[in-house]
């Protein structure tokens, strides 16, 4: 994994391809959670620095729309960095990548994530990081009680929305 030389930051290049534009039209909907602000003010005010670790594309357009999103819902000041997934490269393993650059510049790192298929991936090459998946409304079956045995540094937090 740190061998791997993989750009997180912007890059001009264009969106092609229908797929990646609907996925583009999807995700330029979405919003951020009410109540988020409140509690990365806190974190911050406390010590903490924040960093977004995002499968979104590295694009210049999907890069602008993600930061329009930030600053439209008032969070885009908290994030010291935003690490980009750059084109060809698997969600988990550019997640991964960006984390062992943090690991190496802190001592305490705690990552977050919403796929049950990245957080497995994440918990199991880094065993000494927390790692919560966060599911939206009630915690599900995603992650087995078994796979929460296996990997104790796994956990399942829940968040409710009324969005």
């Amino acid at each position: 994994m740190s061998q791997l030389n993989l750009n997180h930051s912007r890059v001009d290049i264009p969106i092609n391809g229908l797929k990646e534009r609907i996925s583009f039209e999807f995700h330029a909907r979405r919003k951020v959670y009410s109540g988020v602000e409140h509690e990365f003010k806190k974190l911050v005010a406390e010590g903490t620095d924040i960093y977004g670790n995002t499968g979104r594309s590295h694009k210049g357009q999907w890069v602008d729309m993600t930061e329009q999103t930030l600053h439209r819902g008032g969070v885009a000041e908290y994030f010291k960095e935003i690490f980009y997934t750059p084109d060809g490269v698997i969600t988990a393993v550019s997640k991964a990548h960006a984390l062992l650059k943090l690991t190496e510049l802190y001592k305490d790192v705690e990552f977050d994530d919403d796929d049950p298929r990245t957080a497995r991936f994440i918990a199991k090459m880094f065993p000494y990081i927390t790692v919560n998946l966060v599911q939206h409304g009630p915690a599900g079956l995603l992650v087995s009680r078994s796979e929460l045995d296996e990997l104790p540094n796994l956990r399942r937090v829940a968040v409710f929305s009324s969005r």
